[in-house]
């Protein structure tokens, strides 16, 4: 996990590995700071290009940079948002379809774009959103301060989306009925100021991270929690 994160060029992300039926996946979410997040008609889809060029690059450089062989993942999911925290693509890649590194050309990085498994493209001009009393860096901050900074496995991030806004949370521990309760309460607790319009959307996984459970409270309700998974 720690050589994925140094290989990561920007400044806000999030790195996650989730093992969800039998699927290893190293999750890379991300701020492009050049994504205009008001792009006109004509702009759209040259942006969403991109955003595929970036994620492939962003795959590629931490693919090389995991030294472990064979990769522990079974594919990496990059996904991209700009810095309104819009999503613009998360999509998943096969270590194999992606160039070996360490330096790449743009030949390569172009094909491996093309490789791309996408889940979902950004097609809507503009997503609304109901802001909160605090941002997304400062809910990250209260969300991180519940969790110690030594389990690598914890990883919080936000998209908004055609669905709605999400506020994503992976950490490691048991799925026991009253730990997760207790965590999902330091977690509601964390996002009271963030977005009341938020959905979250949890993943509890084991110290070797495979999926034990994940969840969806709508807008912070636990009373119409949904288990997803298993």
């Amino acid at each position: 996990m720690r050589q994925a994160k140094a290989a990561i060029p920007y400044d806000q992300f999030a790195v996650q590995f989730t093992d969800i039926a039998g699927t290893a996946s190293l999750g890379i979410w991300y701020v492009n700071p050049e994504l205009d997040p008001l792009p006109s008609a004509e702009e759209l889809q040259a942006q969403m290009q991109q955003a595929r060029v970036s994620a492939a690059e962003v795959s590629a450089r931490v693919n090389a940079a995991v030294s472990c062989s064979p990769r522990p993942y079974d594919v990496i999911n990059p996904i991209v948002v700009d810095r309104r925290y819009q999503g613009w693509l998360s999509a998943q890649i096969e270590p194999a379809h992606l160039p070996p590194g360490p330096e790449f050309t743009e030949e390569q990085i172009a094909s491996a774009a093309e490789r791309f498994f996408v889940g979902y493209a950004r097609t809507a001009l503009e997503h609304p959103y109901v802001a909160g009393a605090c941002d997304w860096p400062d809910a990250r901050e209260r969300l991180q301060s519940h969790f110690s900074l030594d389990r690598e496995n914890v990883a919080f991030y936000f998209v908004i989306d055609d669905l709605g806004s999400h506020v994503w949370v992976q950490w490691d521990g048991s799925a026991d009925p009253i730990m997760s309760t207790v965590n999902i309460g330091n977690v509601l607790l964390a996002l009271e100021c963030f977005s009341p319009n938020a959905d979250i959307i949890y993943v509890i996984v084991d110290d070797h991270g495979v999926a034990q459970q994940m969840g969806v409270v709508p807008q912070g309700d636990t009373s119409r929690l949904t288990i997803v998974y298993p």
